[in-house]
């Protein structure tokens, strides 16, 4: 009986009847809740349905299935105002409360925050967003009651046209640039638009963390499609060395997930948020800074059995670390050099960023990736900024010469003298 439904569910088909559709689609009453086999079963073809789906129904104003689509509002503050003048006067003027809420209403409702909504949104072509007030969103267009012909800066209220861009071809670099942080406007646009998206993910919420890997895999399908190219672990071929670089906040409470499925080199493997934005900030950031990847990927490789794993070569370093009073960790030194015997001005340069606080080692090694160099001082007195960005590695005790990854390192170094560069290249596994 439709009375023993909840209420949201009972909203959403009522739409779809108005809406003059037969069927509708809601994944807790199609999947067997209580069966692993059912689920994972549904769960490989969850992005087909909503790619392939008319329209998605969003209750962005519910908090559970009992919220409902339709909220209670005064129908006054929507309905258009005839202005004052003649019979033949035709003009009227439309409420503008409600509309800087719109973002919010979008992009900040418990709805939104759920991992599974992320991929929803991205993939099915149309939405129905039922919160205060109507939202419409499809891959070309965001519009509202109050602005039913559309709204302005519709690209940075929806990702959808964004993502549209990218299955139909390369973006333009205005379309590249929009709607993403100012940080990733100089940036290859896949790059950007996938990067801002694990950052979105990392800080989403799971109701189990097993399923982070699936989460993401009708969105993968469709950019392999559409693309040629492959991912690895959430990272793509083409750009596995930036998607290596991932950082955390320092007050994050990470930690490794559970199902260990994935290799400790890809962001799947943390249960937290992620951030790309300081360990990149020298491309995202500045046209004028030269940069090269100090390091290479020999080969990739997807294991039958176990973890995948990367094969790079590059300056490996020895890194001994060291916590403060605080608890917080530090280098120390490199390749037995310490600190403050390093050229290097008072102020600490040195910026690790752990994956989390139990991947502690004091004996570490450091691997550099990226190599940033930036113009500093003065027309008469140029000086020189290198900065370099890193893996932080421990050595696999039961294999010879392969690592895992623990954390992040990033060396700012204000002066002229550079680091490293007569140092052998070694090829490693990290796994």
């Amino acid at each position: 009986m439709l009375s023993n439904l909840p209420r949201t569910f009972r909203d959403a088909i009522q739409i779809t009847r108005r809406l003059g559709y037969r069927f509708v689609w809601i994944d807790s009453l199609c999947i067997f809740q209580d069966s692993r086999e059912d689920w994972e079963q549904e769960a490989a073809s969850m992005g087909r349905v909503y790619q392939n789906c008319v329209c998605t129904i969003s209750a962005v104003g519910a908090k559970d299935s009992q919220g409902g689509c339709f909220a209670e509002r005064d129908p006054l503050k929507l309905q258009p105002c005839w202005l004052a003048g003649t019979e033949e006067s035709n003009t009227c003027a439309f409420p503008a409360s409600g509309t800087d809420d719109l973002p919010r209403e979008l992009n900040a409702t418990p709805l939104k925050e759920r991992a599974w909504v992320l991929q929803e949104r991205l993939l099915s072509p149309r939405a129905l967003n039922y919160g205060t007030t109507l939202v419409w969103e499809c891959q070309t267009l965001v519009a509202s009651e109050s602005c039913p012909r559309g709204l302005p800066d519709h690209r940075k209220l929806s990702p959808k046209p964004r993502f549209r861009s990218l299955l139909s071809g390369p973006l333009e670099e205005s379309s590249a640039a929009e709607g993403l942080p100012e940080q990733v406007a100089h940036m290859d646009d896949f790059l950007a638009f996938w990067l801002n998206l694990v950052e979105q993910y990392s800080k989403a919420g799971l109701t189990y963390e097993k399923d982070r890997q699936v989460v993401v895999s009708g969105i993968i399908d469709r950019l392999e499609l559409s693309t040629g190219m492959k991912a690895f672990d959430g990272l793509w071929d083409s750009h596995l060395l930036p998607g290596l670089l991932r950082g955390s906040h320092r007050y994050s409470k990470n930690w490794r997930s559970a199902s260990k499925q994935a290799p400790t080199w890809s962001w799947l493997s943390i249960e937290g948020p992620v951030i790309y934005e300081w360990s990149l900030k020298g491309i995202w950031s500045s046209n004028k800074a030269m940069y090269n990847w100090v390091a290479e990927v020999v080969e990739a490789n997807i294991a039958k059995q176990g973890r995948n794993s990367i094969r790079i070569s590059g300056h490996l370093q020895s890194l001994k670390l060291a916590k403060t009073i605080g608890g917080f960790p530090y280098v120390e030194s490199i390749n037995g050099l310490l600190f403050r015997d390093m050229w290097f001005k008072a102020e600490n340069p040195l910026v690790l960023a752990l994956d989390t606080e139990a991947d502690f080692v004091e004996y570490t090694y450091y691997l550099p990736l990226l190599s940033i160099l930036e113009g500093q001082g003065t027309t008469h007195y140029p000086r020189m900024s290198v900065k370099r960005c890193g893996l932080v590695l421990v050595p696999n005790k039961h294999h010879a010469n392969e690592y895992r990854r623990i954390g992040l390192f990033q060396n700012d170094q204000r002066s002229h003298a550079v680091l490293y560069e007569d140092q052998e290249n070694n090829i490693i596994t990290i796994v």
